[in-house]
């Protein structure tokens, strides 16, 4: 049985009982017939109660499989954003094409980032991290800013206290997301909390750094911010790429950075 349908019950017995004794020594009819409506009354509003709390976790119960529903949906428009924003564009018609297949992702994302809106405010106390930062990329692929950064934020607070690798996810995210909207003071700043969150020589780690240097590396230059700032990010993401030890992961890591690096250039060309 439900935890709190047993608490109300156990309550409501005891006013029961209280009754009854109160009821043996009851000098008048009329006392008599005032406690127990009194009881009945308790006994009612002890069973709205209980609905009304069923109907609560009923209805977020229903708010969680929707949330982990649109979460996959959220997902796949993000993967193809990122995979449209990778394009080679050298010509013309590769130029037209990536505009193309960036407004029908805009059209997916925008949609896609009200509903998870609506989720959100119907029970935000069961959404977790990852549900924000979530809702914040859809809606940063939409370009709807306010919910981007909105979402990004409580994602932040939520993970203060979260494992090293989430937390440097979630400032990395909001970083990017800033320093697209020109607001780079604000962005660095989140760089550099992501950068201290985890100095540890492991290779998880040596990567996880090495790919906010990256990540911070691109936004300089995608977004009109300090160039030389800039060239000093790529160096730094270089040499702990390749501190790495596992060889694979090292020669990804690098190829990575180097493939950024060469469309970047091309695309300022």
């Amino acid at each position: 049985m439900d935890r709190d349908l047993i608490f109300v019950s156990i309550t409501s017995s005891e006013f029961v009982l209280l009754g009854s004794s109160v009821l043996i020594k009851a000098v008048t009819a009329e006392q008599a017939i005032i406690l127990i409506s009194l009881l009945a009354l308790v006994v009612s509003v002890a069973t709205v109660v209980i609905s009304i709390r069923k109907d609560e976790r009923n209805n977020r119960a229903v708010i969680r499989q929707q949330m982990n529903a649109l979460v996959l949906e959220m997902t796949a428009v993000v993967v193809e954003a990122h995979t449209m924003t990778a394009m080679p564009v050298t010509t013309a018609q590769e130029r037209d094409r990536r505009t193309f297949t960036g407004m029908l992702v805009v059209q997916k994302a925008f949609p896609l980032s009200m509903q998870a809106v609506s989720l959100i405010n119907q029970a935000p106390e069961i959404m977790t991290a990852s549900d924000f930062m979530m809702a914040g990329d859809v809606s940063r692929v939409a370009s709807n800013w306010s919910i981007a950064n909105q979402c990004y934020e409580i994602a932040v607070r939520r993970t203060r206290y979260s494992f090293s690798l989430y937390k440097v996810s979630c400032r990395r995210g909001y970083a990017k997301i800033l320093s697209e909207q020109g607001r780079h003071d604000e962005a660095r700043e989140l760089y550099r909390e992501a950068l201290g969150v985890q100095e540890s020589t492991h290779d998880i780690y040596r990567h996880m750094n090495g790919y906010t240097y990256a990540t911070w590396y691109i936004s300089e230059l995608q977004d009109e911010g300090d160039r030389k700032l800039a060239n000093y990010l790529y160096l730094e993401a270089e040499k702990l790429y390749n501190e790495i030890i596992n060889p694979n992961i090292r020669r990804d890591s690098l190829q990575l950075l180097e493939g950024a690096k060469a469309q970047l250039e091309g695309l300022m060309s």
